[in-house]
């Protein structure tokens, strides 16, 4: 790209994360509402971009210079995945970014956002697929939706405690969504663990747990694993 300046665009379903790249290191992380606020900041800069909250239909008028990080572009790993089309550039982003963090490991990337994606990277730089399950918010939604009496339950709601007993429908609505989650991720974690040798975990994503006792991963808590992930693709791309 000669000297124009390159900003990696991660796109989620709430938020979109924007970080300058450099040479060896990723600066000016910001947050934005739209992709129109992230033009204005940058209105010479080619991007690099992961998105799940916009196609790259809608992408491609509003961007002079772009390049949606897909399956069938240089990586930094291999992709051992039948349906490569559909895997999202956000899961290949991470496991990227997950990969230049953590070379020659055995890798879990868990994104505990909208839906929780579970992948895994195996120590020759393989990523080898995962699971795809309800998000938080969802499982909130959902039993709502399906049900005649249960209520909706606003997530963000303070309702942490150590107590798992529950003494009002919300409350118990609330706290079967978190549990069964926390739950999830503490028996995928024990499945891995006892599957893959010195398996190393990265977490992202807007739910972070706490499973410092219930699992013998080590867990590395990263919310901007994505843009290194661009980070990591961009570089690739630059060296080759």
């Amino acid at each position: 790209m000669n000297n124009q300046k390159t900003i990696g665009v991660d796109i989620g379903n709430s938020a979109i994360k924007t970080a300058e790249f450099f040479a060896t290191e990723v600066k000016e992380i910001r947050i934005w509402e739209d992709l129109d606020q992230v033009i204005s900041a940058y209105p010479e800069a080619h991007f690099i971009v992961s998105s799940v909250g916009i196609s790259e239909k809608e992408i491609k008028p509003k961007l002079k210079s772009f390049t949606m990080v897909n399956s069938r572009m240089a990586l930094p790993i291999s992709l051992n995945y039948e349906s490569t089309e559909t895997l999202g550039s956000d899961r290949i982003a991470a496991a990227a970014g997950a990969w230049d963090l953590f070379p020659n490991t055995n890798l879990l990337v868990i994104d505990a956002g909208t839906c929780v994606t579970y992948d895994l990277i195996t120590s020759d730089g393989v990523f080898q697929g995962g699971m795809i399950s309800p998000g938080f918010n969802i499982r909130l939604q959902a039993m709502h939706q399906f049900t005649n009496g249960l209520p909706l339950v606003d997530p963000e709601q303070d309702l942490n405690s150590t107590d798992i007993v529950r003494k009002s429908t919300k409350e118990c609505v609330w706290q079967g969504a978190k549990s069964g989650l926390s739950f999830e991720i503490e028996g995928v974690l024990e499945s891995f663990n006892k599957k893959y040798d010195r398996l190393q975990v990265v977490i992202t994503g807007g739910l972070m747990l706490d499973f410092e006792s219930t699992t013998k991963a080590h867990i590395f808590a990263n919310s901007k694993i994505v843009l290194n992930g661009l980070h990591a693709i961009w570089k690739f791309n630059e060296s080759i």
